[in-house]
């Protein structure tokens, strides 16, 4: 049987017992994770993100990376964690994390043999930027000082993993 992830609205929060929360630097990378138990052959893996319109995060199809359907944003910044997606790890490595990362994130499957032939919701993971929302310090622009921007230099990013 494979496991559901919770369901929220991409506005939210997710705060299950099981949420895992990690903070990182933009420039950094981060493991997007996500796991079935699912033992039939996976057909399609995606991650997509909220606001990206047709376009994906990252797309395995067929036993290989699929790009055309990937975002051009995410080109040479997302690989999958294992390429041989041994033991039902789906999870993925977003490289040089950027502010306008920020979204929620989902990621899906298809197995051969399931019935419904439809996407499963596997994860969602909620990335944020740090405290502060000025993103970028402009000197001048109405209301934003350089005291109360300068955490929007290098501001933190924390993920929600509900599973």
């Amino acid at each position: 049987m494979m496991k559901k992830s919770c369901s929220l609205p991409p506005s939210s929060l997710c705060s299950s017992p099981a949420g895992l929360e990690i903070t990182k630097e933009p420039g950094e990378d981060v493991t997007l994770t996500c796991r079935t138990e699912e033992n039939d052959k996976l057909v399609v893996l995606e991650w997509t993100r909220d606001n990206l319109g047709t376009k994906n995060v990252f797309v395995f199809r067929d036993g290989r990376p699929f790009p055309a359907r990937q975002h051009e944003s995410f080109r040479n910044r997302v690989f999958l964690k294992d390429n041989q997606i041994k033991d039902g790890d789906l999870s993925v490595v977003l490289k040089n994390v950027r502010i306008d990362d920020s979204g929620t994130y989902q990621c899906k499957v298809l197995h051969e043999n399931d019935p419904q032939r439809e996407l499963n919701l596997i994860s969602i993971i909620h990335l944020t930027k740090g405290e502060g929302g000025c993103g970028l310090w402009l000197p001048g622009r109405t209301g934003h000082t350089e005291e109360s921007c300068k955490r929007c230099l290098l501001p933190n990013t924390r993920i929600t993993n509900c599973l």
